[in-house]
């Protein structure tokens, strides 16, 4: 999985491009998940969609991915990780030790993921 570091190695367009795949993954995964047929959001169950964060665009989750990643304690977090976490902290009020504490919870997974064979 692309972590950190591969996101170090994009310029802005190539992080642009693949936030952006990333999003319009999430929002097929959603509207498969909805029997393929959920197409019409406001007939669509209250939870569909909840994946990005309503409001925010790509620019938006570039520049949150950019700050969880000047923390190089954080280089090993995929970089899908750190898009579930940007919609976290967008569409939550939590407190900045509870948001801390995601991330030290995705960093112990990511060094626990990368023992995986």
């Amino acid at each position: 999985m692309g972590n950190g570091r591969l996101w170090a190695s994009m310029d802005y367009s190539q992080k642009a491009v693949f936030v952006e795949g990333i999003r319009e993954a999430l929002i097929y995964k959603d509207l498969f998940n909805f029997n393929g047929t959920g197409i019409n959001k406001a007939q669509a169950p209250a939870n569909l969609f909840n994946d990005w964060a309503e409001g925010f665009g790509v620019e938006e989750y570039m520049k949150e991915t950019d700050k969880v990643y000047r923390d190089t304690e954080n280089t090993l977090i995929p970089i899908v990780m750190v898009m579930e976490y940007c919609t976290v902290k967008f569409t939550t009020n939590q407190p900045k030790l509870k948001l801390d504490a995601v991330l030290a919870a995705l960093r112990e997974f990511s060094f626990r993921l990368r023992k995986i064979p």
